[in-house]
């Protein structure tokens, strides 16, 4: 390195403390460094690398075309240029942070150069990222807290809205349960001049109690779902077996009601392994959902194909009851959905939901296929399990 001017060869105690701190170099009025202290060791260049009669913009790429506002500096019309919190990629793959700093020598004669100063602020760097980083993350934190307060406040609405629905619906089976045994108990004495026939009766009553008790399973199932210990018991079965079961009863349940119900199945066993109950809890949500819309007249049908191409098994549950319009379709089965035509059945929304869930749970899949006027068919795939 060439002898330093004597800019360098002021051994002033204050200096001494200043250019341990930073690098210094003295910039010419062409940009050129004339001289220059610490600047290799702060910015940890290799002791090769030579500054002194280099442009500074070319030895420094922070300062590279700012060129334009070093000459106003030397002219006297900007007082001094800073640059903050510069980073450089190091050695060991980290971040150095380093403040740059452009003053006139004499500020009363700028033309005459300027001292570049560069402080390496790593720490300070390092700890205002640390802050603005754990800003940020106490922020994200924040959004999220209000985020799950709006779903938690959401939520306790939804549940506001269901426990009015479950209310109101659970009333109407209990309303009809109540009506018909009064009826029955005041006609006791004397069944034969009764203006109903006692089987009708009694059918209704278990109809209802029937409903009541499926829509007390399906409160407490949403309840499982949501704390997600919603139970599945898996075994090899008969599918046909457990559908078979609901159809019979909803033959008997339903007959009074000019509602048939029908199965059409496989004289060979169809082997599936699933959970037996919740196969059932399937068929009587979707003979159940489509008897609700017969009104006193229909039929029901429900049916198994064995797809052994296709690894399938689809179940069918269909009806000829008003239809569903397309544009419903697709939020059939949506928590608390009920389409705008249901306000006048009794029901809280959640029978699909749970179907799906469970349908889901099985390794299946669920559709619908549905026109106005022409009926509606639930369809239910689920992997068979082919015996050897």
């Amino acid at each position: 390195m060439p002898p330093q001017p004597s800019f360098f060869s002021n051994e002033s105690r204050a200096f001494e403390l200043l250019s341990s701190r930073m690098g210094v170099a003295h910039i010419n009025s062409d940009q050129i460094i004339e001289s220059a202290q610490g600047i290799t060791q702060q910015l940890a260049l290799s002791p090769e690398v030579e500054v002194v009669s280099q442009p500074v913009s070319e030895c420094f790429v922070e300062l590279f075309g700012l060129e334009e506002m070093i000459d106003l500096i030397l002219a006297g019309e900007l007082p001094f240029l800073e640059l903050q919190e510069v980073n450089r990629p190091n050695d060991v793959g980290g971040i150095d942070y380093f403040d740059f700093g452009l003053y006139p020598a004499d500020k009363n004669k700028p033309n005459d150069g300027l001292i570049l100063f560069i402080e390496n602020t790593t720490s300070q760097g390092r700890l205002m990222q640390n802050v603005i980083q754990q800003r940020n993350e106490l922020r994200l934190t924040q959004q999220e807290l209000s985020k799950a307060n709006s779903e938690l406040h959401s939520l306790n609405e939804l549940k506001s809205i269901f426990l009015s629905m479950a209310a109101h619906d659970l009333r109407s089976p209990l309303s009809v349960i109540t009506t018909y045994s009064d009826l029955m108990l005041n006609s006791a004495d004397n069944f034969d001049n009764s203006p109903f026939e006692p089987k009708y009766v009694f059918s209704r009553i278990l109809e209802q109690s029937i409903w009541l008790n499926s829509l007390i399973d399906d409160i407490l199932n949403l309840n499982m779902i949501e704390q997600g210990k919603f139970p599945i018991e898996m075994e090899k079965i008969d599918v046909q077996e457990p559908l078979k079961a609901v159809v019979n009863q909803f033959q008997h349940v339903l007959s009074t009601r000019n509602i048939s119900v029908s199965f059409i199945g496989s004289e060979d066993a169809v082997w599936a392994f699933a959970d037996k109950n919740r196969i059932k809890q399937i068929a009587f949500n979707l003979i159940g959902n489509s008897a609700k819309f017969l009104g006193d007249a229909g039929n029901i049908t429900v049916t198994v194909s064995p797809l052994p191409e296709q690894h399938e098994i689809k179940i069918s549950f269909a009806d000829d009851g008003p239809g569903i319009p397309k544009q419903q379709q697709e939020r059939l089965f949506q928590l608390f959905y009920r389409t705008p035509g249901a306000s006048k059945f009794s029901g809280t929304g959640l029978g699909l939901y749970i179907v799906k869930t469970i349908t889901e749970r099985l390794d299946g899949e669920i559709s619908v296929e549905s026109e106005p006027g022409e009926g509606t068919s639930f369809n239910i795939t689920l992997p068979i399990l082919i015996v050897e």
